[in-house]
């Protein structure tokens, strides 16, 4: 029996890796296809498999999903709309992203006592961070909780649109299958189940991570030989000589002591590199401090006039004709 169960991990974990590689291999040669022919090679390359597509954020799709009807059959299935849907012997909840104005909408769908073996979604939950919570307050206020799904799902709640690969309780973000932007978490891949129908029961659930994802890499000028400009260019081309990279950016604090030298290496070091960008941190604001703290960290004594007397005394400040602090007569 223990034998069994170690044959069964190691052809699971096979499966595995040849569906990521098939996958791999099929993403390497979609810059040479255009979205349906991708599409189209992605239904001859995984033959009599369900492919699903969920209609995602309005302002990205654009009705994007309607150049795919041609495509559509018994395994290839188009949502715009949220559905209950059966595949083979497993019920399962599709919540494509829709525009409603609450979560009232779902009740009937969401009641406990109506159970899915699976739901596929596109949209936000609650425990997505800060950018779901104010996503929630704009055009979309729909943002669920785990709690929504707690009773009523044999399987997981698997599902896009936040591009980081996230799990809580029964429910995964698979996250992009790669890279597009700096500040993203390196880890790009898709998620691969197995689950008994029978049992209803999930026997495998794995990450697979995407080994040709782009990199997009941030470090910071303080890692650079930046007052050399010689220095500076080889250090950029050592790091880009790795090929997995797909862009470096470098980041700059304001809060640093940089020279005007270092600076200018920096420009005409990140110009020489199509794939470099020289990023300027935004300011920090500080709040504990004192109007008077922070005006003598710059050089300047801050001053209380606290008679007419004291306002006179400045008066050379004041453009002619303004009113003082204490309400007297108009400086002259």
């Amino acid at each position: 029996e223990e034998a069994r169960i170690i044959v069964d991990k190691c052809m699971t974990a096979s499966r595995a890796r040849v569906a990521a590689k098939k996958a791999r291999e099929l993403t390497r040669r979609k810059g040479d296809l255009d979205p349906v022919s991708f599409m189209g090679k992605l239904k001859q390359t995984f033959p009599n498999k369900y492919i699903l597509l969920i209609k995602g954020t309005e302002t990205h799709d654009l009705n994007q999903l309607e150049m795919f009807r041609q495509l559509e059959d018994k395994c290839f299935r188009i949502y715009n709309n949220f559905t209950v849907d059966m595949i083979d012997d497993m019920k399962i909840l599709i919540i494509p992203e829709e525009y409603f104005p609450n979560k009232d909408t779902y009740s009937e769908v969401l009641n406990p006592a109506v159970k899915y073996d699976w739901v596929f979604f596109h949209g936000l939950f609650s425990h997505a961070g800060n950018y779901a919570a104010k996503a929630g307050n704009k055009f979309n206020k729909i943002c669920f909780n785990t709690s929504d799904f707690t009773n009523n799902v044999y399987g997981r709640v698997t599902g896009g649109h936040i591009h980081d690969h996230i799990v809580k309780d029964n429910v995964d973000y698979c996250g992009s299958f790669d890279a597009w932007i700096f500040g993203e978490k390196p880890e790009k891949g898709f998620m691969y189940y197995e689950y008994d129908t029978v049992n209803k029961t999930v026997t495998h659930n794995e990450f697979i991570l995407n080994e040709g994802r782009q990199i997009y890499k941030t470090i910071s000028h303080k890692d650079l030989p930046c007052d050399n400009i010689d220095d500076l260019i080889k250090s950029i081309f050592d790091i880009l000589s790795d090929k997995s990279i797909t862009a470096l950016r470098i980041k700059v604090s304001r809060n640093d002591t940089v020279t005007d030298t270092e600076i200018q290496n920096l420009v005409s070091a990140s110009m020489k590199f199509s794939n470099v960008v020289l990023y300027k941190e935004a300011i920090n604001v500080v709040k504990d401090k004192t109007p008077s703290e922070l005006l003598d960290e710059v050089g300047y004594v801050l001053y209380e006039c606290k008679t007419e007397k004291d306002l006179q005394s400045f008066k050379k400040y004041y453009e002619k004709g303004g009113v003082t602090a204490t309400g007297g007569e108009p400086l002259k």
